[in-house]
């Protein structure tokens, strides 16, 4: 078994607050569900009713440094990858997740129900 320095998680997670990749993650989640209301709102409505914000949370945050030694010839690509679980009307809908470079952009996301 390895034992990982605390100070790297702790320099991590120092990086991650200072990017506030949590709370872009949040603000992406919202922006990502006004798009799905507006491109599919039957299978919108058939997961989220009237939409109705105030129902919806997102919690147990996670987070992960994703490390590729070699992603198809690109040496050592690594990002950081923020979730976050959907619920509405306290039941779990889903995931969301951000995936952030290591100069705090996002560049992909997902949300997975």
């Amino acid at each position: 078994m390895i034992t990982i320095d605390s100070n790297i998680t702790s320099q991590i997670q120092k990086w991650v607050d200072q990017e506030k990749l949590f709370e872009k993650t949040v603000d992406n989640f919202w922006n990502c569900f006004t798009n799905c209301k507006k491109d599919d709102p039957e299978e919108f409505r058939r997961d989220f009713g009237d939409g109705d914000e105030s129902l919806i949370s997102l919690v147990d945050p996670s987070m992960a440094l994703v490390i590729y030694p070699d992603h198809y010839g690109n040496k050592d690509f690594t990002y950081c990858s923020i979730r976050y679980i959907v619920e509405y009307k306290g039941q779990c809908k889903g995931s969301y997740r951000a995936m952030y470079d290591l100069d705090g952009e996002c560049f992909d996301d997902e949300w997975s129900t």
